[in-house]
């Protein structure tokens, strides 16, 4: 986690980092916490910031990494089906992408389809063409 930057705001803003809340709107959020582990205090200020920016309300899914080690794993879903409770949210949890082993590539921009009941999610167009 680090260091705290104030101005993120602004640089997220001017260089387009994030898009805006309404383009995430039919997407899967994809979520990990990698080898930083924050704390489950950290995870919440991030997860609102999530909310705060508009992001959470207007997703259609969201994964979550397997936490490094699995740190914080029950701590990290109490506090995410809490700040997800108002919209209904449907949450996979512990998948292996991102920083967890192994390490499975999720590309951005594909379509793709969640299975919640065989906890599969499955890419409905091909990474190359």
């Amino acid at each position: 986690m680090g260091e705290t930057h104030n101005d993120m705001p602004e640089i997220i803003e001017q260089y387009n980092l994030l898009p805006k809340p309404n383009e995430w709107s039919g997407k899967i959020l994809f979520i990990e916490t990698s080898e930083e582990k924050p704390t489950p205090k950290e995870y919440r200020k991030l997860i609102k910031a999530l909310d705060d920016f508009g992001i959470i309300s207007k997703v259609e899914a969201i994964i979550v990494g397997k936490p490094q080690n699995e740190i914080y794993f029950n701590e990290y879903k109490k506090i995410l089906v809490e700040m997800t409770a108002a919209y209904d949210t449907p949450i996979m949890y512990n998948l292996n992408f991102g920083h967890a082993y192994p390490r499975t590539v999720l590309p951005y921009g594909l379509k793709a389809t969640i299975d919640f009941d065989r906890r599969t999610l499955k890419l409905s167009e091909p990474l190359f063409n």
